[in-house]
């Protein structure tokens, strides 16, 4: 009898919970069975509904078939349901695939069958994408997320799914190491690649959030980033929902900052994470409107995802508070790596903190090596919310990893104190408007253009946006074409916040001696004469 015990306690020990995305909608179910979890628009649930209707969706899942580690797509705009999706195929033992929602058929198609989706939830709004590529589709099944009219021939209604399920906690043993989710990011190929993340990383990050930004029982969290990006998911309702708070959900698309200001001062919110554009937004918003917003119950604005210039920083300041403003740098392969806090954003203008709770920070130089405090390389990081690689993409994996240590290609400096500010990138990525845009995807597609010879996409400063999406383009012997031209025949053809903003045409490209492209000679044109590289 003392043996069995003890070889059970074994198990838990070996396979802990503690850590495990919907556990703490279980536990705050119990704890404050009538506080309300979750808001959007007119639906209002408590914690004890939301789990209970969480569950309904597991259950289902796994009455349909769904195996632990399987993987199910969630194709959404923000919403409730979105978020009700994502923790019931974490219950049921399986891994979520956020997918941007402004991406078109054929970006789907590949995220969704070379991630082996089983099955699909899908949001009305953008239903007819994945009308149009059902036939590709390895999915069994397609979920609708709030029908608005009749559901497609071999397609299910959420809510009818959902009604097959039964209240209780799903019968799946899921623990801390297992993945649940499985983000995309952009890859050198062209294509997209998986980020696997485990149910430990995802709430070490949420966890983090909840105690460096001092979250209370009963405060109020806003969601304005979206659902498929990991600052949507960790720092807006998965640090709302882990800590017991109301989680006040944003419509979007589109991103509107007198609206969200409306919640803000209606629903009195107390943190929100926003992109350093969607910042500068809404404070113009404000100044064009003094005395209309109430903001006065914000304790905490994370700005994340893209540099947050100087100037924004002291306008936040202004308006929100001094104790108000974090800036991080923070991506979906490492989660939070560093953070800067209040009393420091003006201190340090253009850094982005030190290493944040759990996580180890160096800088190293090509060879991997570590460098000197004050030289410029490569930003890596270590601890609890590094991702454990990238799904089937061995090639990714040898280029990212310097042992425990990850780096995704972000260039940087440390100095004396630890703190770390970002100079450049390595790779080609462009930040738009906090989107991560990754050239080789487009440069795929446009390639197909039968005018063009070659073409090289790069990010030139946008004093709206950061940075926008410029195509440089070597047409085929004989052909003609023009800027409107080119950008008309992109659009349809990716996500619209990829179709190049301008086009010009090249005779021929810089080169190295092995006849690549020289993109960091391309770029300097452009940003010369700027204080910033990214």
């Amino acid at each position: 009898m003392i043996e069995d015990w003890y070889q059970e306690k074994e198990k838990d020990n070996r396979f802990p919970k503690e850590l495990v995305m919907g556990e703490f909608l279980r536990r705050n179910a119990d704890r404050f069975p009538n506080r309300t979890a979750v808001v959007y628009g007119d639906r209002r649930y408590t914690y004890r509904e939301f789990n209970t209707r969480v569950n309904r969706l597991a259950n289902a899942l796994v009455n349909a078939g769904l195996k632990k580690g399987q993987r199910v797509g969630i194709f959404s705009h923000n919403s409730d349901r979105c978020v009700e999706a994502a923790l019931a195929v974490a219950k049921a033992g399986g891994v979520f695939i956020p997918v941007n929602f402004r991406l078109v058929g054929h970006e789907v198609e590949y995220i969704l069958n070379f991630n082996e989706a089983e099955a699909v939830f899908v949001d009305w709004p953008v239903l007819s994408v994945i009308q149009e590529i059902r036939g590709n589709l390895r999915a069994k099944h397609i979920i609708v997320l709030r029908p608005d009219g009749p559901i497609p021939e071999g397609m299910l209604s959420c809510d009818a799914f959902a009604a097959s399920g039964s209240e209780g906690e799903p019968d799946v043993d899921v623990w801390e190491g297992d993945y649940v989710g499985l983000a995309q990011t952009g890859g050198t190929t062209g294509r997209p690649k998986g980020v696997l993340i485990t149910h430990r990383s995802v709430c070490s990050i949420i966890y983090q959030i909840c105690f460096i930004h001092n979250y209370r029982e009963d405060d109020h969290g806003l969601q304005a980033m979206p659902s498929y990006s990991s600052a949507g998911i960790a720092y807006d309702w998965g640090a709302t929902l882990f800590h017991g708070g109301t989680l006040f959900i944003a419509p979007l698309p589109p991103f509107d900052p007198a609206a969200i200001l409306e919640i803000i001062t209606r629903e009195k919110i107390n943190h929100l994470t926003l992109a350093p554009v969607m910042l500068e937004f809404i404070l113009m918003v404000l100044g064009a409107a003094p005395g209309k917003y109430d903001v006065s119950s914000v304790r905490t604005v994370i700005s994340a995802g893209a540099p947050t210039l100087p100037k924004t920083r002291e306008a936040a300041i202004k308006v929100f508070g001094e104790g108000a403003l974090y800036v991080e740098y923070s991506a979906t392969e490492m989660g939070v790596a560093t953070c800067l806090k209040p009393h420091e954003v003006l201190k340090y203008p253009l850094s982005s903190g030190r290493a944040a709770l759990g996580q180890e920070v160096k800088i190293v130089g090509l060879d991997g090596k570590d460098l000197p405090r004050g030289e410029v390389g490569e930003i890596v990081v270590a601890g609890t919310m590094v991702t454990p690689g990238y799904n089937k993409n061995p090639e990714a994996n040898r280029s990212s990893f310097h042992g425990r240590y990850l780096g995704i290609g972000d260039m940087g400096i440390m100095d004396e104190e630890g703190y770390v500010t970002i100079v450049d990138r390595k790779s080609d990525m462009i930040i738009s408007g906090g989107a991560n845009i990754y050239p080789a995807e487009i440069e795929e597609v446009m390639i197909r253009n039968g005018k063009i010879a070659e073409v090289a996409v790069i990010g030139v400063p946008d004093e709206k946006w950061g940075e926008s999406v410029k195509a440089l383009i070597r047409l085929q012997p004989g052909q003609e074409a023009t800027p409107e031209e080119i950008v008309e025949w992109c659009r349809g053809k990716m996500a619209g916040y990829r179709v190049p903003r301008s086009v010009e045409f090249v005779a021929d490209f810089p080169r190295t001696a092995a006849g690549k492209v020289q993109k960091s000679v391309l770029r300097k044109k452009y940003w010369e004469g700027v204080d910033r590289k990214i």
